[in-house]
């Protein structure tokens, strides 16, 4: 019989309920299931596969009182969005995962991003016409080492991912940024004490450190964005669990709206907007999961924005995922 160390094992218990289970989201990546945010690992050889459905609905935006402010309503987004991932422990303590979402999103209202309007509309066409577009979006792959067992689990974790092909850029229905990202952050998490043994914490703090936006006649810049994630998990039962998730994104070195950009928007500087305002804000999301059996664990999260210093209101998010471990 193999033996292994308390924290191990807790881990090992934990984590195949959890895996999958942390939601991260913001602008580009909005809300997705990342496996690379569990502090758990498979154990070598073994891992999960990760299907998660996603919407969001967006009908308000923070902008400045100039331009309708402090909350406008513009209409109406919709992000429909299918995430697949795949976990596998490469050893007891390094596991690998990678995924790719797909997405499909409408902008249905009265302030459409027309590249038409543009001095360079870079060949794109006219999206944001109440109609779904779909896309593939930032493939990503990345690795995590648990590092600690005791007193809790401590895993740090890097990522990389990039523009799955040379999508749209000036649209609400946007993919992504197009930029590449390099994350990196650590996890951690563990086990409150009896009599409060069925809860279960998890953080996560994460720093993307985007590529750089270069504007002719302009300072070429990293907008980088760093996300804070916290949990709490309730083990209602051996099948059943509740969560709650509260997860913060600020971004560093972005530009001010409307001063830093240049009048009538049509220039190169605003085709690029999105890679470069100062998007911050706070999410908040609460869900349940059902372990059917060893193998299959089915969750449902609803979810909405609950403060937003800059950008986009999520007013609704709603997840539906299965994982499969083997």
């Amino acid at each position: 019989m193999r033996l292994e160390p308390r924290g191990l094992a807790m881990q090992r218990e934990c984590g195949s309920l959890l895996t999958g289970l942390l939601i991260m989201g913001w602008s580009g990546q909005h809300a997705m299931a990342q496996v690379i945010t569990d502090p758990s690992v498979s154990a070598k050889g073994h891992g999960s596969l990760n299907l998660s459905l996603q919407q969001i609905t967006i009908t308000r935006r923070a902008v400045p009182v100039e331009f309708g402010g402090p909350v406008q309503e513009f209409g109406e987004i919709t992000l429909r969005t299918a995430y697949l991932n795949l976990d596998y422990g490469l050893t007891d303590r390094l596991a690998l995962s990678v995924g790719i979402p797909y997405k499909s999103n409408r902008y249905k209202g009265d302030f459409p991003h027309d590249p038409r309007t543009l001095l360079n509309p870079h060949g794109e066409r006219f999206l944001d016409d109440g109609v779904y577009h779909s896309n593939w979006a930032d493939w990503g792959v990345g690795l995590r080492y648990l590092w600690r067992t005791e007193p809790f689990l401590i895993t740090p974790f890097v990522g990389f991912y990039h523009p799955s092909h040379d999508y749209p850029l000036f649209t609400e229905t946007q993919a992504g940024t197009g930029q590449w990202r390099l994350s990196f952050g650590v996890n951690t998490g563990g086990r409150f004490p009896a009599p409060a043994q069925n809860l279960i914490w998890n953080a996560s703090i994460a720093y993307n450190r985007m590529e750089k936006t270069f504007v002719a006649g302009e300072v070429d810049r990293h907008v980088d964005h760093s996300l804070l994630n916290l949990e709490l998990i309730w083990l209602i039962s051996p099948q059943w669990y509740a969560h709650v998730v509260y997860s913060r994104k600020r971004t560093h070195n972005g530009l001010r709206f409307p001063e830093d950009f240049n009048p009538p928007f049509v220039d190169e500087l605003w085709y690029k907007h999105d890679q470069l305002f100062q998007w911050a804000g706070s999410n908040g999301s609460i869900g349940v999961g059902f372990r059917m059996n060893d193998k299959y664990t089915l969750t449902a999260d609803v979810g909405k924005s609950l403060s937003v210093d800059f950008g986009h209101f999520y007013d609704r998010v709603y997840t539906l995922g299965v994982s499969r471990n083997f």
